[in-house]
């Protein structure tokens, strides 16, 4: 089935984790996923629709993730990554226009580059511009990339298909919904990386989309 041709298999251990999650411009309790975030530990964090009011959680995780990049987006908030892992100078990414926030970091494994994505819904409202727009900037991203977000969309169509050929990376699974639409369950928020890895679902915690806990 489709579902199960995402079931990613590992040929070698899983070394790393990262935490996704919409945050949602009308959170009303910031807190509580800062708990959650700081409970899992992760190395890696993506979010999307950061605003001035649950921008705190990236504060208040700063002195456990110290290399952040932050790039404000569309009305509902921006984006933004987060890390332990020290950056490489001078390679904080910002793209206003794109949805798109990105940072190069040195891992015990060499650099990666951490991405975090939030994608325009299909049409009418403009994703396949959106993606057009957004691939000559991932094209700058030399060397492995890992990267995440909300991109509006399931991992096997097109629009997703050309972002993983471009930063060759595969898609964590098993697949689950993450979004709740008009009764429509959505699998709409993904984490991206060299060899997959494992997904694992994790609450509302006030937002309207559920976080994502990828080993990578």
């Amino acid at each position: 089935s489709i579902l199960a041709s995402y079931q990613h298999t590992h040929a070698h251990p899983l070394t790393y984790t990262l935490y996704q999650k919409n945050l949602s411009f009308r959170l009303q309790n910031p807190p509580a996923i800062t708990q959650d975030v700081q409970w899992r530990n992760p190395d890696f964090v993506t979010f999307q629709e950061v605003t001035s009011q649950n921008r705190a959680i990236l504060t208040s995780i700063q002195d456990t993730h110290p290399s952040q990049s932050i790039c404000d987006f569309a009305r509902v908030g921006g984006v933004a990554v987060a890390s332990r892992f020290p950056a490489v100078p001078g390679t904080a990414t910002c793209s206003e226009t794109k949805g798109l926030a990105a940072i190069q970091l040195q891992t015990p494994d060499g650099p990666v580059w951490l991405v975090s994505i939030h994608l325009h819904w299909p049409y009418p409202f403009g994703q396949a511009q959106h993606v057009k727009q957004l691939l000559p900037t991932i094209e700058t991203f030399k060397g492995k990339v890992i990267l995440a977000g909300d991109f509006n969309m399931v991992p096997w169509s097109f629009a997703l298909k050309q972002i993983a050929k471009t930063t060759q990376t595969t898609p964590a699974g098993p697949l689950f919904p993450t979004l709740i639409k008009m009764g429509a369950p959505l699998p709409i928020d993904h984490v991206y990386a060299p060899g997959g890895g494992r997904a694992s679902k994790r609450d509302l915690l006030g937002s309207d989309h559920s976080g994502v806990l990828a080993e990578v």
